[in-house]
């Protein structure tokens, strides 16, 4: 499974454009005319694969998922988690999807999950992934709902 993906708050990571353009240049190149430029601290390898320079090092969710020795706040038996109610709820829209993530990760398991992620963040014309909050496919251009959960 690629751990690389899953992200250990509940967000799918192959819908994340700082991991998507990371992994491919292509990716990196559209997202960069789109925008009008590119930071170098949008640099992300996914929750499975932090370093230093990953725009998610740092996160006080890991920390906390390292003390406990967990993987994924799916683990954890805590009813109520500060850094997980305050990354529900903040002002982005894409992390109101972490919280049923978390609760599929937890009923179906991690890989039936993230396979389930992979098919429905694909683009069913060209099999390319779709990014939080687009309007098409950045490479056949077929509309789609955006952040589709």
């Amino acid at each position: 499974m690629d751990q690389k993906k899953v992200g250990k708050c509940g967000l799918y990571c192959g819908a994340c454009p700082f991991y998507l353009a990371t992994a491919s240049p292509e990716v990196k190149e559209y997202l960069t005319e789109k925008w009008g430029k590119w930071e170098e601290a949008w640099y992300c390898k996914g929750c499975g694969d932090l370093d230093e320079k990953s725009w998610c090092f740092g996160c006080k969710m890991l920390s906390c998922l390292e003390e406990k020795g967990l993987t994924h706040c799916s683990e954890c038996v805590e009813e109520h988690c500060e850094e997980v109610e305050e990354f529900d709820n903040d002002d982005c829209l894409h992390h109101k999807t972490a919280r049923s993530n978390r609760e599929r990760v937890k009923n179906m398991g991690c890989q039936a999950w993230l396979e389930e992620e992979i098919k429905h963040w694909a683009c069913s014309n060209s099999g390319s992934p779709f990014m939080w909050y687009s309007e098409n496919c950045y490479k056949c251009g077929n509309k789609v709902e955006g952040l589709k959960k």
